[in-house]
This record gives C-alpha cells, structure tokens and sequence, in this order.
C-alpha cells in the first residue's frame, strides 16, 4: 500500500522526496561512481555534523543567555532504547535466509534453463553490457 500511495502521487511532497533521492542515488552510484558504502560513511557524517551543530548552537545559546545548559538531544534520545533483541534477529535471520533460498531457486531456474527466455536475457545482459 505504501509503494501504490508513492506511485500515485497521494502526498505530493512525500513522493517528490522519495523520487528525487532515489534519482540523487541512482546519478551518484551509476554516473559519478560513488560506492554504497562512501554514500552510507557520508550520509552518518553528515548526521554527526548535524548533531554537533544542534548541541553547538545550543551551548552557544545558554552561554549568551545566561541560562543553564541544558542537552537538546537527551530528551529526545533517553526513552529509546538502541538494542536488537534475540526476536528481532531471528525476524532478520529469517528474512535474509528466505531471500537467499529464493536468490538460488531463481539461479537454479536458469542453469538447469526451467524455460529458454531467462538465460537468453541473462547472456543478452552480458554481452551487451
């Protein structure tokens, strides 16, 4: 439901969002070949800057204003809890071995060539690309 609600535009401002970072994505992996892993290391350093920046200009305010400090991101962050429990693991376990169990079904399909078209496409693929 959530993937037909961005398809169909129902929150304008939502599928705008999710559309272009998924194109910002697709032009920094595909065409200046940037890895997932230099986009995951700058996206958190990111966030850390953002974060020092907050506490920063919080510091800095209670500095000039004479008021106490006070940890903007201590009451935002002290009820969460950033734990995995043993049955949200095995959730994950779960999923991830029934995408591998699927990943080889569908790697079997085209060796043992289940129907002629698929290994056509994968061979096409190769060649071409």
């Amino acid at each position: 439901m959530i993937v037909q609600e961005l398809v169909y535009w129902n929150d304008v401002v939502e599928s705008g969002l999710v559309f272009g970072i998924g194109n910002l994505l697709y032009y920094l992996l595909h065409i200046v070949g940037y890895s997932f892993l230099q986009l995951l290391a700058s996206v958190l350093f990111s966030l850390l800057l953002l974060c020092f920046g907050y506490v920063l200009y919080y510091r800095l305010k209670s500095q000039l204003t004479h008021v106490p400090f006070h940890d903007p991101l201590a009451d935002r962050l002290k009820n969460n809890e950033f734990i995995v429990t043993p049955e949200h693991l095995q959730d994950l376990v779960r999923l991830l071995v029934a995408l591998i169990n699927q990943t080889l079904r569908i790697f079997q399909r085209l060796y043992y060539f289940a129907d002629l078209i698929s290994p056509l496409k994968v061979l096409h693929y190769h060649i071409t690309g």
